[in-house]
Parts: structure tokens; C-alpha cells; sequence
């Protein structure tokens, strides 16, 4: 792999570590997710009644996670929010207000993160609860720059948390020790850690970075030492120990211990994104003790690699100084006018990749292709963009300010995205309820010509009217017993009676007439004895037939109920939505032109980043030149002017100044990965 091949590659990774910012404690609420159970609840006739409501919630809840699971997170909190407000996950327990304030937090909405945690940390809450709480709210604290409260809440914290979120902790609460100079203490947490957890090498490093700092180099030495010789597969890892082979090379460099520099620079991987740093270390560790012949063999390598480098560039005016110490004045001199040529040529391409920043290009090479429903998850880039500016994007993305400065870019065109979404589709769902008002009003013409009030009523007058009937045979059962006989029998009295007078009318006075007379009043006295001899058991059949009436008539009551409801409700529903989408309508519209200023701000503040960056990288391309032409001039004349004495020569420029022993890591506490460090942790610096 080429060296800019490795720069590359060291940008890719810094492009995906921006994403992780983004979604600063998201992978520590997944697992939150797993971990806290919810409360329990008995088996109650309320909860048996609101078994309904439980499932919706449940569903609801289960595509909230799904969109978290796909890294949407955006749509994962506008759904927590809405939920919050109009139908609570009352099922879920605690989990919904842990997610709802990792979500919060990345994307720095700190007031509703406060807002969210605060009930979550009383001692009515269970352990595992509030320890998560407690980890959030430590999070939130670092971040928003409260040190002391950070600290505070880290200690809350039990023994419940998952043991990689427990290591997560321990390396927070290593940095916000050592943030407030507490190095000390930072050194006893050391111990803390899960011997193979990736956070525990995190710690180690900038521990010992710090150490150094403070001038305790041996101390700060033992701790990088474990880190430099650390073996993984995992690339990042692996960028993580050469990152401490070059914070311990340059340290005992700078206390002019070039064997231990030489040590340390020599394990740092060729291909890996700091080996330039590596090889330009290494050329300045041999020249601590002379041995210039060495220290020209890593500079040539270095030489051969793309030029924007500023270690390629600073390596180019070291080789000529070393050749000149070796007494080759006219080789170096050689070496000074190539030297002159290549960084005038990087000169005149970057002037020219300052005017395409400040014309566009820039902006446009790191704008997405395209911005959809996915775009939340893809927050990263496979590849540079092809541009002109794209080589020199990979050294820019190594500051944070630029960092968070693209990351708030991404977001606003992902909301952009969003509000013109809903832009488009307001019209279209104010369209499907205007018809759905229509059909509803057809519906509603179509029932009441159906006259299901009226016959209702009607039902229920009868039935009223029954029921006093039958409490009437009840109380007057001599007097009204025929009353209870069935259709049949009351056919057949009925008949008799009308046979007797027929009978009467022909032949009253004839012995037949009687003797027939005297049979119907037989059969009739029969069977009004029966009707009378089975008024009990009559009665008892008739108060069950009057119960089931009254159970339909109250669902038929409970269904006109509904109806009447389902009315007064969808005319109110139905009415109610013409002023809000008036509303929505005009909010969205007083939206678009300040997320269109927020956006061109942004964009603004991106290039102003871009191209203070690179007027100070011109200004050390300048001063590399100039400081090329004069020793070229003073070699000049001391071989070519008569008499003249040489001059020792001039070195080059220091080390750089920012180097991995000065600059500490930036850690997962920092920008924590979505996932869990050991599958992609954020590693320090570039790589």
C-alpha cells in the first residue's frame, strides 16, 4: 500500500469515527435495552381490561426498535416523543425513557436528556435502572463540560451494568480524572479493568500520554509500553499500539534518548496511517547519536510518499541537512533545489485546492450523493470524494472542531431532507382526509335514512312495556294467568270460544247443540286448569326469556351508543384537522428558511475551517522554502566565495509539534462506537 493509500485509509476511518459521534451513547442504550427488565405486573381484572392497549403499545414500541436497530434514529425519537406526549408505552417500563434520553443526548438535546434521566434516578426506581441512568448522566455531564458532576455520577453507579458498559465506565471515569488533573486517582482505576477489554488499552494510553505530559515520563512510559506491544487482528487496534510506539518514540526522543526513540519508531507498521510520523521520528532518533548515514535510509523512504504530507514535506529539508553534516555541500546543495521544486509544486496545488474550497468544490465533494429514509444510518463514506481537495479532507478530519463542524453539516441536510419530506406529503395526507371526511358523511346520511334511532326507541317502548306486563301477571296471578299461555294455546281457547257461538246461533235449543256446548266447555276448562297448574314454571321461563331480551337490548343500546359516538367524535376529528394542518403547514414553512440559513451558516463555518487550515499548512510550505533557500544560498557561499568560513549548518524544524505524546487520544468516552469497542472501537487520533 502506498503512503497516500495509507493516509487514505486513516481518513476513511476518521470519516466513520464521525459518525460515531453522532450516536454518542446509543450502542450503551441497546444494551440497556437487554439489561433492565421491566417491571412485573399481577394479573388483575385491570389489566386483563387493558390487555388491548398493552398489545398496541407493545407494537408501537417493537417499530420504534426496529428503527433504532437500523440505526434511524431520528425516526426512533420523533416516535418516542409523539408516544410521550399522546399515548405512553406504559408496558415497557423504564426502557423507553433510557432510550428516549440516549437518543436526546446524541443529538444534543440536553434539556430533554435532564428531562428524561431525572426520574430515573430516584430510589423508587430498580438498581439496574439507575445505574444506567447514573452511566447516562455522566455522559451527559462530560459532555456539556461539568466535570465534578461527571465524577459524581460515576461513582452512583453499582454493580449492575453489562461488563463492557462497566469497562465503558471505568475509562469515563479515567478522563474526567485526568480532565481535572486528578492523574492519581486516574492510575488507581487502571485496575479496574477486564484484562481483554479494549477500553482497558484506551485507559493505559492517554494515562500514560498524560503522564508524560507531566513530566513523568517512566511512569507514563510502563503504561504505553503495554499498549505498544498489544497484538490484535482488529485494524483499529492495531492503530492504537503504533499511535504508542510513537508517543513513546518521541518521548525519549525529546529527552535525547535516540536507542529507546529508535526502539519504539521501528514497530510502527509501514502501511499503517502513522507511519510517516513513524519514519520521520526515526530519522531524527539516529541523528541523536550521529549516525546520519542511518537516519537518511527512513527519510528516502519517506521521500518516495505523496507530498501533501507534511512529514514528506519536513523529511525533504532533513535530507539535505543530514547530507551536509556528512560533508557533502554540493550533493546537499542537489538535494535543497529538488527539495525547493516538489514544495513549490505542493505550494501551487494547494493555492489552487484554496480556491476551490472557497469556490464550492469542497462543500459539494463532502455533500451525499443522496439524502433518503437511510441516510441516518449511512453516516459515513465508503471512499474520499473525487475532488481536488479530497487529499488534503483526510489531515482536516483529524481535527475535532471540523469533526463536529461536518457531523452538524450531515444532520441539518438529513433534517432538511425531512422537512421537505413532509413539505410534499402534508398536501397529499390533507387530500386522504378531506375524502375520508366525505365518505364518513356519506356513511352517516346512509344510517340515518336507515331510521336506527327511531327504531331503537320503538324497541326499547316495548320492551318497557313488556316488562310491566309481566310484573303485572306476576302480582295478579288469578286474574291474569291466561296471559302466560303459549301462541298454541291461545289459538285453540280462542276457536272454542268462536265454535260455541256459532254453535249457539244455529241450534240453540237441539240436544246435539248442547251436548257439543258441553264438550268445548270441557275442553276449555281443560285447558285453562293446565295454563293455571303450570303459571310457576310459565312465569320462571318467561323472567329468562325477559333477561336475555334485556342483555340484546343493551348491546343493541351499547351499539347505538357507539354509533352516536363514532359521529359526534369523527365531526369533531374531522373539523379539527383542516386548522391543524393550517398549522403544521405554516410551521413547516417557517422552518425551511431558517434550516436554509443553518445550513449556508454551516457550510460557512466548514469552509472557514477548511481554509484556515490550509492557509497555516501554506504558511509552513513558506517557511520550509524559505528556510531551503537560505541554507542553499549559505552553501552557495561557503563553496563559491573566496575566504569565506563555513557556518554550521542550520536544522531543520523541530519535531512536530503535534505528536501522539502531546496530544492525547481521543477516546470511546469521547466518541463512542454505536457498537461495542471490541467491533469497532474509536481509536485515537487518525487511525
Amino acid at each position: 500500500m502506498s503512503a497516500s493509500g495509507n493516509k487514505a485509509q486513516a481518513g476513511i476511518i476518521m470519516m466513520k469515527r464521525i459518525r460515531r459521534g453522532k450516536t454518542l451513547i446509543l450502542g450503551a442504550a441497546t444494551a440497556a435495552l437487554l439489561a433492565v427488565t421491566a417491571p412485573g405486573h399481577s394479573t388483575t381484572e385491570e389489566e386483563a381490561a387493558l390487555a388491548g392497549r398493552k398489545a398496541i403499545d407493545r407494537l408501537y414500541y417493537g417499530e420504534i426498535l426496529f428503527h433504532l436497530y437500523q440505526q434511524k434514529h431520528f425516526f426512533s425519537l420523533t416516535d418516542l416523543i409523539v408516544a410521550e406526549r399522546h399515548h405512553p408505552l406504559t408496558f415497557q417500563g423504564d426502557e423507553p425513557d433510557l432510550l428516549l434520553a440516549g437518543l436526546a443526548v446524541s443529538y444534543g438535546l440536553y434539556d430533554l436528556a435532564e428531562q428524561q434521566l431525572e426520574p430515573l434516578l430516584t430510589p423508587e426506581r430498580p438498581l439496574k435502572t439507575r445505574d444506567i441512568a447514573w452511566f447516562y448522566r455522566a455522559k451527559l455531564s462530560y459532555l456539556k463540560g461539568d466535570l465534578a458532576g461527571a465524577e459524581h455520577a460515576l461513582t452512583q453507579i453499582r454493580d449492575t451494568l453489562p461488563t463492557e458498559r462497566n469497562n465503558e465506565r471505568y475509562n469515563l471515569l479515567v478522563d474526567v480524572l485526568r480532565a481535572q488533573g486528578k492523574i492519581n486517582d486516574a492510575i488507581k482505576v487502571l485496575d479496574e479493568f477486564d484484562d481483554d477489554s479494549p477500553w482497558r488499552y484506551y485507559a493505559h494510553y492517554n494515562t500514560g500520554v498524560s503522564l508524560i505530559r507531566f513530566g513523568k515520563l517512566e511512569e507514563g512510559s510502563d503504561l504505553l509500553e503495554e499498549v505498544a506491544e498489544l497484538e490484535s487482528d482488529d485494524e483499529e487496534l492495531k492503530s492504537l499500539a503504533d499511535r504508542a510506539n510513537l508517543a513513546l518514540g518521541y518521548a525519549w526522543f525529546s529527552k535525547d534518548r535516540g536507542a529507546a526513540a529508535v526502539k519504539y519508531f521501528s514497530r510502527v507498521r509501514l502501511e499503517g496511517p502513522f507511519s510517516n510520523q513513524a519514519l520521520l521520528g526515526l530519522g531524527w532518533a539516529y541523528t541523536t547519536n550521529k549516525d546520519y548515514q542511518k537516519a537518511l535510509v527512513p527519510w528516502f523512504e519517506l521521500k518516495k510518499r505523496h507530498a501533501i504530507d507534511p512529514s514528506v514535506q519536513e523529511s525533504l529539508i532533513t535530507i539535505p541537512h543530514v547530507i551536509e553534516r556528512l560533508g557533502k555541500p554540493e550533493l546537499a546543495i542537489s538535494h535543497y533545489e529538488k527539495a525547493i521544486a516538489t514544495l513549490e509544486t505542493a505550494l501551487a496545488k494547494l493555492d489552487n485546492v484554496i480556491l476551490r474550497v472557497r469556490s464550492g468544490d469542497f462543500l459539494r465533494a463532502l455533500r451525499p450523493q443522496v439524502v433518503d429514509d437511510e441516510s441516518d444510518a449511512r453516516w459515513q463514506l465508503s471512499e474520499l470524494p473525487d475532488s481536488d481537495a479530497a487529499p488534503y479532507i483526510t489531515q482536516l478530519l483529524t481535527s475535532d472542531a471540523f469533526q463536529r463542524a461536518f457531523e452538524d453539516f450531515r444532520t441539518l441536510l438529513y433534517l432538511d431532507y425531512v422537512l421537505k419530506r413532509w413539505q410534499d406529503r402534508l398536501p397529499s395526507f390533507m387530500t386522504a382526509v378531506q375524502t375520508r371526511a366525505r365518505a364518513w358523511e356519506e356513511t352517516s346520511r346512509r344510517v340515518a335514512q336507515l331510521g336506527f334511532e327511531g327504531r331503537a326507541a320503538r324497541i326499547n317502548q316495548r320492551f318497557r312495556a313488556l316488562a310491566t306486563r309481566l310484573d303485572t301477571i306476576e302480582a295478579r296471578e288469578a286474574s291474569h294467568a291466561m296471559e302466560l299461555a303459549s301462541v298454541d294455546e291461545a289459538r285453540t281457547l280462542a276457536r272454542l270460544g268462536q265454535l260455541a257461538d256459532h254453535i249457539r246461533r244455529q241450534q240453540p235449543a237441539s240436544p246435539e247443540a248442547q251436548a257439543l256446548l258441553d264438550r268445548i266447555r270441557l275442553l276449555r276448562g281443560q285447558l285453562r286448569w293446565n295454563i293455571m297448574r303450570d303459571f310457576a314454571p310459565r312465569l320462571w321461563d318467561a323472567r329468562l326469556q325477559q333477561a336475555e331480551l334485556a342483555r340484546q337490548l343493551e348491546d343493541l343500546n351499547r351499539v347505538k351508543a357507539n354509533i352516536s359516538d363514532m359521529q359526534n367524535a369523527a365531526t369533531g376529528a374531522f373539523s379539527g384537522f383542516t386548522p391543524r394542518f393550517t398549522a403544521l403547514n405554516s410551521r413547516l414553512r417557517s422552518l425551511a428558511p431558517r434550516l436554509t440559513r443553518a445550513i449556508v451558516g454551516q457550510e460557512a463555518r466548514l469552509q472557514s475551517l477548511a481554509v484556515t487550515e490550509l492557509n497555516r499548512r501554506r504558511n509552513v510550505l513558506q517557511q520550509q522554502i524559505a528556510r531551503a533557500r537560505f541554507s542553499m544560498v549559505r552553501l552557495y557561499d561557503q563553496l563559491y566565495r573566496p575566504g569565506s568560513a563555513p557556518d554550521e549548518p542550520a536544522a531543520p524544524a523541530e519535531t512536530p509539534a503535534e505528536t501522539p505524546a502531546e496530544t492525547p487520544a481521543t477516546t470511546p468516552a469521547e466518541t463512542p462506537p454505536v457498537e461495542t469497542p471490541a467491533e469497532e472501537p474509536a481509536v485515537p487520533g487518525g487511525g
